[in-house]
């Protein structure tokens, strides 16, 4: 089944998580949203009418969100894990943004005018929760917007993320023991270490920032509002994982490197 297929107009509304699968998430969605994530918006606006019209539906009705969920409990099984994750990992990134729009700030530790993505993501480095905040915004004064998506129904065996030292905050630390039914680790840099340290588990959230910043669309926040940020981060997580689940043989498919 090609990306180039079609949008089906049958597919409207919000669709139940169990009519969605993965041959049918990509021929509805790679083929209309993606292609609007990578393509030169100016030049393809008029032939993009359409799609654009079905991304404005999704990101607001969540669409997006339940197609994202489906396919992460079908990488997961297909790599021999459970449904959810029993741990995860929390981090952030502060990236420019274009002129205008929410959400707007200055990270005066990275030097940034932009907005800063908080996310978690589980062990296998897939995307869990996010938040957009204003680049000055503390990580630990944001990691709260992030956490509370991690309902317990929807995540019963979670029940530790790591964290680097951004998140040793005793209110965060409060907060988490009333708010959420999972723990935060912080994993902390060895003494005396000076440079780029590879922390222990919370590596994994530091390549899927990698990740995120492959896709043009994400080099920098081009989008005027945070729902549409989120939008399209979904959708890139969403394009990741179908190339995991059903590879195009245009590259090849996805393994971990084998430990030296």
């Amino acid at each position: 089944m090609g990306l180039g297929r079609a949008l089906d107009p049958g597919l409207s509304g919000r669709p139940s998580a169990q009519n969605l699968d993965a041959g049918r998430i990509e021929r509805h969605l790679l083929s209309g949203a993606y292609r609007l994530s990578v393509a030169l918006l100016a030049q393809r606006l008029a032939a993009s009418e359409y799609r654009l019209g079905y991304f404005d539906q999704w990101r607001h009705n969540g669409t997006l969100e339940i197609i994202h969920e489906v396919l992460r409990e079908q990488v997961r099984k297909s790599e021999g894990r459970e449904p959810t994750p029993s741990a995860g990992s929390i981090d952030s990134e502060s990236v420019p943004t274009s002129e205008g729009g929410e959400e707007r700030g200055y990270d005066a530790n990275k030097k940034v005018n932009g907005r800063k993505r908080h996310i978690v993501v589980d062990t296998m480095g897939l995307l869990l929760a996010i938040a957009v905040t204003a680049a000055n915004v503390d990580d630990a004064r944001a990691a709260p917007q992030a956490m509370k998506e991690l309902d317990e129904k929807q995540f019963p065996r979670l029940r530790l993320l790591w964290a680097d030292q951004k998140y040793h905050n005793y209110e965060l630390y409060d907060w988490v023991q009333d708010n959420v039914h999972f723990e935060v680790e912080v994993v902390r840099r060895p003494d005396g270490a000076k440079g780029f340290v590879l922390l222990p588990k919370r590596w994994v959230a530091e390549r899927t920032i990698a990740w995120l910043k492959r896709y043009r669309r994400l080099s920098m926040d081009r989008e005027k509002t945070v729902l549409s940020c989120v939008a399209m981060i979904h959708v890139v997580m969403i394009h990741i994982m179908l190339n995991r689940l059903c590879p195009t043989g245009e590259a090849q498919a996805f393994h971990y490197r084998e430990a030296a």
